[in-house]
């Protein structure tokens, strides 16, 4: 188990190896940022995350594909994705429409073409 406060409103988890995706069901429901650096979350970790999170970053977490994007908090304000090998400018058709900022970083596949895809 592991407790955090409730207070919490900021996480950022960068390659730990002590945690795994288990961290997903701790996260306090107040929380608003989250950054994920080298996780193993998996697209259904991702509908467990608190709805009060308006800011996700994620980097390098490898087992997230486009569904990931269809349960990404519907108040979601900022995303930010560095290196997720699995993801493409396909799944930008199920970024919320709250989207403020996003920014796409190291993305192999990332190109002018792709930039359609945005909303």
């Amino acid at each position: 188990e592991c407790p955090l406060p409730t207070s919490l409103k900021s996480l950022e988890i960068t390659r730990n190896e002590c945690l795994d995706r288990e961290i997903i069901y701790y996260l306090p429901q107040g929380l608003t940022n989250l950054d994920i650096d080298g996780t193993e979350l998996e697209n259904s970790d991702i509908k467990l995350l608190p709805s009060s999170i308006t800011s996700i970053g994620l980097e390098s977490v490898n087992k997230l594909t486009n569904e990931f994007f269809q349960f990404l908090p519907l108040g979601l304000k900022d995303l930010k994705l560095s290196e997720c090998k699995k993801i493409d400018a396909k799944g930008f058709q199920y970024l919320p429409h709250t989207l403020t900022f996003l920014l796409l970083h190291k993305l192999k596949w990332m190109n002018d073409e792709n930039l359609e895809y945005i909303p």
